[in-house]
């Protein structure tokens, strides 16, 4: 999941959702006198009806959050959501609902996850699952933002730009990054479809061919505004380009 800025603090997400003998938590583990020792288990999830597949660990390790989604296997999710255990031991839980306006028969799924340096803001991803009557499913990024009370609220939803076609629009937000400060975020999409090299200047033209891109938010005045885009500078005579599928900031 995640090594603090420090090289002290190590978050590991283990165990097995199908094996009642290996149930999954995470051990918070510390550096103490140079020996690795385990300091906290986090233990309270749901077995198999809840389904954490990705997790991060702030830079300061004062606050882990994980990407879920619960529901019966084989059904489509009752829900998705964001969790985060911070405080004292890490023993603060909030979960924080994923929630999008558009209906889908499928259910909903979700993917990258983001958070700051401190775990004030956390950034995730959501979308509907295609199928035959939902084909062109939507794809978003949910920001939330924690008050000095300690609790979080959704400050902004992001979705691509309106140049991109329809097709696998839950590429937006497979990977996202957001810098130590909290003040600028980068959003992955490997489908899209936008013309240009390099860093270019929101909105692009539409082109046909999908090269990837990174989206690049910035936080002033309250608000998250998009920056710029950043497209791949080259285009390997390559079908399946994978630009947008990892991304990261360095500390500061």
């Amino acid at each position: 999941m995640g090594l603090n800025d420090a090289g002290d603090t190590l978050a590991v997400a283990r165990g097995g959702h199908a094996n009642p003998d290996l149930p999954p938590k995470i051990t918070i583990s510390k550096l103490i006198d140079g020996v690795w020792q385990p300091v906290r288990d986090i233990n309270n999830r749901y077995g198999r009806t809840e389904y954490c597949d990705k997790g991060v660990l702030s830079n300061d390790g004062s606050t882990v959050a994980e990407s879920c989604h619960e529901g019966p296997i084989g059904s489509p999710p009752t829900r998705v959501y964001i969790r985060t255990h911070s405080g004292p031991n890490w023993t603060t839980r909030v979960d924080l609902p994923l929630e999008m306006t558009a209906s889908s028969e499928y259910g909903y799924g979700h993917g990258g996850i983001a958070i700051d340096g401190t775990g004030n803001t956390v950034a995730a991803q959501i979308y509907a699952v295609d199928g035959p009557n939902a084909p062109e499913a939507p794809s978003e990024v949910h920001v939330f933002a924690r008050t000095t009370e300690g609790a979080y609220s959704k400050v902004r939803t992001l979705r691509p730009g309106a140049w991109r076609t329809a097709t696998q629009r839950n590429f937006f937000g497979r990977s996202i990054s957001i810098s130590g400060n909290g003040l600028v975020l980068a959003v992955g999409d490997t489908w899209d479809n936008g013309l240009g090299n390099g860093p270019r200047q929101a909105p692009l033209n539409p082109g046909e061919a999908r090269t990837g891109a990174v989206y690049v938010y910035r936080y002033y005045d309250d608000w998250w505004y998009l920056y710029n885009m950043v497209k791949p500078n080259y285009h390997p005579d390559n079908a399946f380009e994978t630009f947008g599928s990892d991304v990261e900031f360095s500390a500061n």
